[in-house]
């Protein structure tokens, strides 16, 4: 009897580990994966990972892996999508970008472009559909002209080179947050340039509806004109993988290592619980 109650508890156990996952991971990759990026237009969604990307056509469903083994994909590490009106994506990687032009991928790097430096830090698509292109040591770049034939920017100098984020509010406004700290913001054809969190806090113009503006740091910032205001996660998290935004699609979520947090863009104040990767997919309908 002993022997039975032993054999029993020692099943139990085992059971209970194997039905215990080791890491939240982005299906699809046999790897642990965390996402890293994301995009998205009327036909397709992009999934940037630690270990690739994803496709996911929106009207059948099907499903697309892209790695560097595979691919012309420069680098498995993604770090930024951006899609541009016209239904054309731009994927950043440390390595150089990967630019779908509706008919093919085209590897886009130091080579064969003027980017300043092959490490793409963050990609916006402004609401005139002009690329923007944030490094990790050589800036922000605007891109010029139809980037096939001759991929050109022009580079905008700032004090600080090392960019973290690029987002676009509602009213077109574009806002660039920098590695070191401080923030700038193209409003009416000029920079404006807040040194500090105190600067950008302090900050009024206008009336525009929450966006979500990243920082190097653990939290975010909830701007809406009149005001910004950091949005703290009281909820135990692992490191901040990836914020994004859309108003067109009304999504407003922040990535983690070990989930999402899926915000509601009327109230983003309101904090839900913590989603595992597979739910969060599910709550795409992809």
């Amino acid at each position: 009897m002993k022997t039975l109650i032993t054999a029993i508890l020692f099943l139990l156990v085992k059971v209970s580990l194997d039905a215990t996952p080791s890491k939240n991971t982005v299906p699809k990759f046999a790897s642990p994966s965390v996402i890293t990026a994301f995009g998205e237009n009327d036909k397709f969604s992009y999934i940037g990972t630690n270990d690739g990307l994803i496709i996911i056509t929106k009207k059948n469903g099907k499903k697309q892996i892209l790695t560097n083994k595979k691919s012309s994909l420069p680098s498995n590490h993604i770090t930024s999508i951006a899609c541009t009106l016209s239904g054309h994506a731009y994927i950043g990687t440390d390595k150089g970008m990967l630019f779908w032009d509706n008919y093919g991928f085209i590897p886009i790097t130091t080579e064969n472009s003027q980017l300043p430096d092959n490490h793409i830090s963050a990609l916006a698509v402004d609401h005139n559909d002009v690329l923007w292109i944030g490094t990790a040591s050589e800036g922000l770049v605007k891109a010029i002209g139809y980037p096939v034939k001759a991929f050109k920017t022009q580079p905008i100098e700032f004090n600080n080179e090392s960019i973290y984020s690029i987002s676009v509010d509602p009213s077109g406004c574009l806002w660039v947050s920098f590695l070191q700290g401080g923030y700038g913001c193209l409003y009416n054809g000029e920079w404006h340039i807040y040194p500090s969190d105190q600067s950008i806090e302090n900050m009024k113009r206008g009336t525009i509806r929450p966006f979500l503006l990243n920082t190097p740091e653990a939290c975010v910032y909830v701007v809406d004109g009149t005001s910004a205001k950091k949005l703290p996660v009281d909820i135990p998290c692992q490191k901040k993988t990836c914020v994004y935004f859309d108003s067109k699609y009304a999504r407003m979520f922040l990535c983690y290592e070990d989930g999402v947090l899926v915000l509601n863009p009327q109230n983003p104040f309101m904090i839900p619980g913590l989603m595992s990767y597979c739910a969060f997919l599910e709550t795409l309908n992809l």
